[in-house]
This record gives structure tokens, C-alpha cells and sequence, in this order.
């Protein structure tokens, strides 16, 4: 899938844990949160229900759970859920 693929090319030939390696993950990562919430915003209802559940996933996890960029991106279907137009 394309997520996939833009982490291997991304990522693809740096020293895990240098800066370089960290920018491009971050990158990534934010990436990948915005082509989440363009499929919740397009698909609506159980995908905004996942979005709120990602998005609660806080504390706890520390750096082996879900990336911040996508729990900030997806925490927006929290407050500002999209509303099915008539």
C-alpha cells in the first residue's frame, strides 16, 4: 500500500536512530496521518468511530504506540466531527 511504501523509500538507506533517520520518520508519519484523515473525512461513520478510538490512545504507550502526529491529526474527529450532509 502507498503508507507502506513511503516509509521504505523514505527510511530506506539511514542509520536508524539519527537525526536524519527521526526527520524522515516524523515526515512520514505525518504523512500517513493526513491520507488517514482524508479517508475519514470520505468515509464517514465506523471510520470517524476509529479515528476517536486512535486518537484516544494517550498515555501509556510511550514511543511504541500510535505516532503523535497521528493521534493529534485524528484527535480532530473528536471535537469536529464531519456531519453527514442531507
Amino acid at each position: 500500500n502507498a503508507q507502506k511504501q513511503d516509509y521504505d523509500s523514505c527510511l530506506e538507506g539511514l542509520v536508524v536512530d539519527s537525526a536524519a533517520y527521526r526527520q524522515a520518520l516524523e515526515a512520514c508519519h505525518r504523512r500517513g496521518a493526513d491520507r488517514c484523515a482524508k479517508v475519514t473525512e470520505m468515509h464517514r461513520g465506523l471510520y470517524v468511530k476509529a479515528a476517536q478510538f486512535v486518537a484516544s490512545i494517550r498515555g501509556g504507550t510511550g514511543d511504541r504506540g500510535i505516532p503523535e502526529p497521528y493521534i493529534a491529526k485524528l484527535a480532530t474527529f473528536t471535537d469536529q466531527a464531519p456531519h453527514k450532509q442531507a
